[in-house]
């Protein structure tokens, strides 16, 4: 082999140009590579979104849900001959 590249002879293949230009696109993007720090960060904040997001559920589920109770209350009180004033 007299020559660096993978071919029979030594001469670059296209697989060797291929892996080239890869490795030089690979440096090109570095600066915008995500890393594992990223990725964690982005997933706190998502979770910290999505945490408020069921707690403002639940909230209003409640509050509806005790709307119902109350109306349920009178209903009972109707169907069993008291009186409400509400």
């Amino acid at each position: 082999m007299n020559g660096l590249g993978s071919g029979d002879n030594g001469e670059l293949t296209f697989i060797d140009l291929v892996g080239i230009f890869s490795f030089f696109i690979g440096l090109q993007n570095l600066d915008i590579n995500v890393t594992q720090t990223d990725l964690q960060n982005e997933t706190k904040r998502l979770d910290a979104k999505v945490d408020e997001k069921v707690q403002l559920a639940l909230s209003n589920i409640h509050a509806h849900l005790q709307k119902q109770d109350i109306e349920i209350d009178k209903i009972i009180n109707i169907l069993g001959g008291e009186k409400n004033d509400n």
